[in-house]
């Protein structure tokens, strides 16, 4: 059995990516952890959930995610020297639980975190990666579940055909 009606991710605009990216390297610079989780989530496609178990590892994180699986994503420097910059553990630092991870990024006036997962792959698809890359890349044990993404890729000169 399927899981019902598949409906297409909700992701971001390449305008509001950018903006959000660089609110992001605001809060850092300011420094806040709230732009250390938003840089996870967009520029890595961390889920919430897995903010909490991020290793600096190389010029990359490390992370564990459903289903217990770890997975390795490259990671922007900017994003890379704030980890190592912040503190990670402890009342202060950015390695938290998904409840608190909310509720401080809904003050900001963030909401709807996965969004932030779909832009990222999102974004990258458009930009020529590769679909079994993005699965890697998300954790996804199947490329069925990656695929979704390819769902929102609509080659602009398809309904052209017609005016012929």
């Amino acid at each position: 059995m399927g899981r019902g009606k598949q409906r297409i991710p909700k992701a971001k605009s390449e305008d509001e990516f950018v903006k959000i990216r660089e609110h992001a390297k605001e809060l850092i610079a300011e420094d806040k952890r709230e732009g250390i989780w938003l840089g996870l989530m967009l520029m890595c496609g961390l889920r919430i959930s897995e903010i909490q178990n991020v290793e600096i590892f190389d010029n990359s994180i490390k992370v564990i995610g459903k289903g217990d699986k770890e997975r390795k994503v490259p990671t922007p420097d900017w994003l890379l020297e704030a980890l190592m910059e912040f503190k990670a553990e402890g009342r202060d630092g950015y390695k938290q639980k998904k409840q608190i991870v909310d509720r401080d990024l809904r003050k900001l006036g963030y909401e709807k975190f996965h969004s932030l997962r779909h832009t990222f792959a999102t974004i990258l698809l458009k930009r020529g990666v590769e679909l079994r890359e993005i699965q890697k890349l998300l954790g996804h044990a199947s490329i069925s579940t990656t695929q979704i993404y390819a769902r929102t890729q609509i080659n602009e000169e398809t309904t052209k055909v017609l005016d012929n």
